[in-house]
């Protein structure tokens, strides 16, 4: 995709956006080849950007929100809405324009509106493209998607008898996810593409991908069922104890899909999302075991 088109004797250049106070700044540039008429007044389309007032500013001061027509409808470019430069000044073969969108928007191609002496043409060039759905969360600043260690010191029996933690198998281990909270939602997300990489036809396109997302946030607790020996001199055989311990896990996590193709989830699916591998126990009572976010995966029940 071109940030330039050239249309008659006028080259129309896409800038591109700078972040502003107020919003951010769009950047175009119109050069005349000497050989046409001077600009009188020009419209850019502003597409999806039905949010937006009546007028921007803009650097001929206060710009207004127009419905154009084309004179020659093109297959793309009919009756568009969009700001119009009007009462440009004589004699200036290149001039820069420049207007303050308060919303973020995405270049996408769109249609233009130049009419210089009885002339009237239509062009295509990169617009604002405003999103009904707001851009994607931000990522978790970390993740368990590869799985992360985790330690935990149980506490002991406090007793003038010995009291070991027992080695060896694994303890048995309870999720409670009624601490995690499941949120929802649609957003857009700008991605380029190169097309045709490494032709001459090569192109690249900044295009808007409609997302859906889950973010499951919160506290996830593993309750964790204990043995272990006490060692009193009012028993022949070492005394075998079952202890509780119970360890949480704050944490944020996201799982994106193909816009309609999200699965509607039940809370206890929720539960099947996590592994949980015990690696070892101390006889003092340091639990060591990992967890592993395994993605959001629609439940297989009826």
């Amino acid at each position: 995709m071109s940030n330039q088109t050239v249309i008659g004797g006028f080259t129309v250049s896409f800038n591109g956006v700078t972040p502003v106070s107020g919003g951010y700044e769009w950047s175009y540039t119109i050069t005349n080849n000497g050989k046409e008429k001077d600009l009188s007044n020009w419209v850019l389309q502003l597409k999806n950007c039905l949010e937006v007032e009546e007028k921007l500013s803009c650097s001929l001061g206060v710009c207004e929100i127009v419905n154009q027509v084309c004179p020659e409808p093109q297959k793309d470019c009919g009756t568009f809405r969009g700001i119009k430069f009007d009462n440009l000044p004589p004699d200036q073969l290149t001039q820069t324009f420049t207007f303050v969108l308060p919303i973020a928007a995405v270049p996408t191609l769109g249609c233009f509106y130049l009419k210089y002496g009885q002339n009237k043409v239509c062009g295509e060039i990169l617009v604002p493209d405003c999103t009904d759905d707001p851009p994607c969360p931000p990522c978790p600043t970390s993740s368990i998607r590869d799985g992360k260690t985790f330690t935990y010191q149980v506490e002991g029996i406090k007793s003038a008898c010995d009291f070991s933690f027992e080695q060896g198998d694994s303890p048995s281990y309870y999720l409670c996810a009624n601490g995690l909270k499941l949120n929802s939602g649609k957003c857009d997300i700008s991605h380029q593409v190169t097309l045709c990489e490494n032709t001459d036809s090569e192109q690249t396109l900044n295009c808007l991908v409609p997302l859906e997302y889950v973010e499951v946030s919160g506290e996830l607790q593993i309750f964790w069922q204990l043995k272990g020996n006490l060692e009193t001199y009012c028993a022949e055989q070492p005394v075998s104890l079952t202890m509780l311990a119970v360890t949480n896990i704050e944490l944020t996590e996201i799982c994106y899909f193909c816009d309609g193709e999200r699965p509607d989830f039940k809370p206890e699916d929720v539960c099947n999302w996590f592994e949980i591998n015990f690696v070892s126990i101390s006889a003092s009572g340091l639990l060591t075991y990992t967890v592993t976010f395994l993605g959001c995966e629609e439940s297989n029940e009826e």
